[in-house]
């Protein structure tokens, strides 16, 4: 009975020695994996402020090429309200064109009276 017992306790010596390095492991897994997700989320952040910036400069563009667009059709319709001194004149101010965001001029309360129509 005691060489029986003597034997229990080997095992139990022995599975737990196996458990505690299959929770060390684990932890070191564990670790690894958060090291990777901290840094795919940081990925991730500087990739959206990216198309951020892209699509903001975008917007940019398509409302400069509209105006440049409705400037070009009033000269050729030879408007009388639009020479091509004035045209000109126009054109180059688009080009100059600064765009600021709305919210650092007019403060963060316009939103407030945003109409959602």
């Amino acid at each position: 009975m005691t060489t029986h017992y003597i034997s229990g306790m080997m095992d139990t010596g022995l599975i737990m020695s196996t458990l505690q390095w299959d929770i060390i492991d684990l932890a070191g897994h564990l670790r690894q994996e958060r090291l990777f997700v901290s840094s795919e989320q940081q990925n991730l952040q500087g990739l959206n402020q990216k198309v951020v910036s892209v699509s903001s400069r975008l917007a940019q563009l398509a409302w400069v090429t509209a105006q440049q667009r409705d400037n070009l059709n009033r000269l050729v319709v030879a408007r009388p309200d639009c020479t091509p001194a004035i045209c000109c004149q126009k054109a180059n101010t688009l080009e100059t064109t600064i765009f600021v965001d709305g919210y650092k001029v007019l403060g963060f309360q316009v939103g407030w009276y945003k109409n959602d129509d």
